[in-house]
């Protein structure tokens, strides 16, 4: 299918109602304040929820006596403070307050789920919390990923070699051996962290693909040349083929990019406007990083060993997945909350972890600010597919 029809396909399917939500976090604020301070402040918050849920499976306000629902609106206050919450009235104040009563009572269910069955992850309050599910999915989360696979398909495909190539092979094409990984040992942890920009906040746009296509730029030239510069989300979400907003997929982003030859604009010259703009004119002949060549953007359920040696061998993986149940996580290994049934969300692979405890696992970079998750990082259980995280990876090279 072309790309024009994805699109007209994509604009008739996403329709969708418009919600009232609540007001974005601003990840501002929490820096300028102190993050360690408010985070010692929601970790207080974390520990009185617990206790005051632990001995109820079933968390429903008109069944709660008057001391006890005092104290869940003590509770719900304090969340009102700590995230900047400023409700339009008294109706919505309360229904966000209800909200925020199921999403205790999610997290109890989870958190026992998970320690049944001997699990690390761990729910529970965060900027998401006075939210509905389908608030979570429509502001955050994109459910174009998969509508891309096909074109986004066409990315030089990864290819695994026993030895190096040789100097008699230097006239295959460079984008064959840029996407060439050896079948060698691959060491037991890798972390791509000194080379990271900081934790950025799509905020209310589902742009997440924008954010790993221009992060993953920002890491391989850094990697390649020691040098770190933020890259321009919003010259992605203006410009290259995609939704905006309503979604877009990683590899056909960079795709444009090695096509186009296009160095993508720092972030300082074009910001993040967290909406739809008009493409500004892009500049062809600045200097700085070109992608060279796109390699992967292909199946690799069951091949987790070769995702292995790429973030050993090249650097992060841009992945998709399916995030819908992140919408409580705080912390932990995911592994049983869980699906890879709708890729709606990109994230980073920066690295991994195969012997710091008996769970394996990815180490994610997310777009949710640094107040989502661990620090805004996610850590994902290695193999099993988990999450769909192995059903479209790619990395690039850079000149």
């Amino acid at each position: 299918m072309k790309l024009s029809g994805i699109l007209l396909v994509l604009t008739l399917i996403n329709l969708v109602c418009c919600v009232p939500l609540p007001l974005i976090f601003n990840e501002d604020d929490i820096e300028t304040h102190g993050y360690e301070s408010w985070k010692m402040k929601l970790n207080k918050l974390q520990k009185s929820a617990k206790d005051l849920s632990k001995q109820r499976s079933y968390i429903d306000a008109d069944m709660l006596d008057g001391g006890v629902l005092l104290k869940y609106k003590q509770l719900f206050e304090e969340f009102v403070g700590l995230f900047g919450r400023n409700y339009s009235d008294e109706d919505e104040h309360e229904r966000r307050f209800l909200l925020f009563l199921k999403s205790l009572e999610r997290h109890q269910f989870m958190n026992e789920r998970e320690r049944a069955n001997n699990g690390t992850a761990v729910y529970g309050i965060n900027k998401f919390s006075d939210w509905t599910t389908q608030e979570f999915k429509t502001l955050i989360l994109s459910s174009t990923q998969q509508t891309f696979e096909e074109e986004a398909a066409h990315a030089t495909p990864i290819a695994a070699r026993e030895t190096p190539i040789t100097a008699k092979q230097q006239h295959k094409d460079i984008n064959d051996r840029a996407c060439t990984y050896y079948l060698k040992p691959y060491p037991q942890k890798v972390d791509w962290k000194d080379k990271v920009t900081r934790i950025k906040n799509q905020g209310s746009c589902g742009s997440c693909w924008a954010f790993v296509g221009s992060e993953q730029i920002e890491m391989y030239w850094a990697i390649k040349t020691g040098t770190l510069v933020e890259r321009s989300p919003q010259e992605l979400l203006s410009c290259s083929p995609s939704l905006g907003c309503e979604g877009g997929n990683t590899c056909l982003a960079l795709q444009w990019l090695e096509k186009t030859r296009i160095v993508l604009e720092t972030e300082k010259n074009y910001p993040y406007e967290e909406k739809d703009t008009a493409c500004r004119q892009v500049n062809k002949t600045m200097e700085g990083p070109r992608v060279d060549a796109v390699c992967g953007c292909q199946n690799l359920v069951n091949r987790e060993d070769a995702m292995l040696r790429i973030l050993d061998q090249k650097g992060p993986l841009s992945v998709n997945v399916d995030a819908v149940q992140w919408h409580d996580y705080i912390g932990g290994i995911i592994q049983h909350h869980c699906t890879n049934k709708n890729m709606n969300h990109a994230v980073q692979l920066i690295g991994y972890d195969l012997v710091s405890g008996p769970i394996p696992y990815y180490i994610a970079r997310n777009q949710w600010g640094k107040s989502f998750g661990e620090d805004g990082y996610v850590r994902i259980k290695y193999g099993d597919n988990q999450c769909g995280i192995a059903q479209q990876p790619s990395f690039i090279q850079v000149v």
